[in-house]
């Protein structure tokens, strides 16, 4: 039976929904099929090209039938599942490693602010971490424009968005609000709230305005306070993604 082949790239599997991994000339890429029209993902990729900690865009393929967005294949280690590997061998996180990991995270994050988007999505799952142990920012589909802040549909992933996320609003303040869940998710173990499945926008939004109490006492004072911070449930709390940086550095 031939190997599946589109434009040269020989289809490896079926990674999810429209994402495939794929190999051409000894490399490992993924492929990811373009469903929505309205989509900044192809853009924000173009825009980001070459900087560290964002999975690298190689080019797009049409067919008659289809966009792919090509990118270097990085693993398919998330935050998730390196958090599960260090419970498993009882090591610790520690400090260096964190901030290796929070501030090439922090910084993916920025670069794709700077181009004039917002992330919008930023997860534990969207953040891949490759044997070298540094992260890589991927899924940009939810990215959209930073002068086009409201929409009538509402992208949350609960747990990791934003309050005023669930009112449809996404911008740099949200992708700190998700960033800092994801670290909260390097310093703990897990997220900072658990927000039941069947729960109402407002219901979740309600629950966010008075969460339960946060697990502190990382051991770091500087970090506690940095991740109250990012946490906040008002956007104008929160600090910016470069400070956000800075605090990291001097951990």
């Amino acid at each position: 039976m031939q190997p599946l082949e589109i434009c040269g790239y020989e289809i490896l599997g079926r990674l999810s929904k429209g994402v495939f991994e794929a190999t051409r000339g000894g490399d490992t890429y993924v492929l990811r099929r373009q469903t929505n029209p309205n989509t900044h993902e192809i853009t924000v990729a173009k825009a980001t090209k070459g900087i560290p900690g964002i999975v690298p865009f190689v080019e797009t393929i049409s067919t008659s039938s289809q966009t792919l967005l090509v990118q270097k294949y990085v693993g398919d280690t998330d935050v998730n599942d390196f958090m599960r590997v260090l419970e498993a061998t009882g090591e610790a996180m520690a400090v260096p490693l964190f901030q290796r990991i929070g501030i090439g995270a922090a910084s993916a994050v920025n670069a794709v602010n700077k181009a004039g988007y917002s992330h919008g999505d930023v997860t534990s799952r969207n953040i891949r971490i490759d044997e070298q142990i540094q992260p890589h920012l991927l899924d940009l589909g939810s990215a959209r424009p930073i002068t086009e802040r409201k929409s009538r549909e509402v992208f949350a992933t609960p747990g990791f968005a934003a309050p005023e996320q669930y009112d449809g609003d996404t911008s740099p303040a949200s992708d700190v609000y998700g960033t800092g869940a994801v670290l909260y998710h390097l310093a703990h173990g897990k997220q900072p709230m658990q927000i039941p499945g069947g729960m109402t926008l407002d219901e979740a939004r309600e629950m966010m305005a008075n969460p339960p109490l946060r697990q502190t006492g990382t051991g770091s004072p500087r970090l506690d306070s940095l991740l109250g911070a990012m946490l906040a449930f008002n956007a104008t709390d929160r600090p910016t993604m470069p400070e956000v940086i800075a605090e990291l550095k001097h951990l």
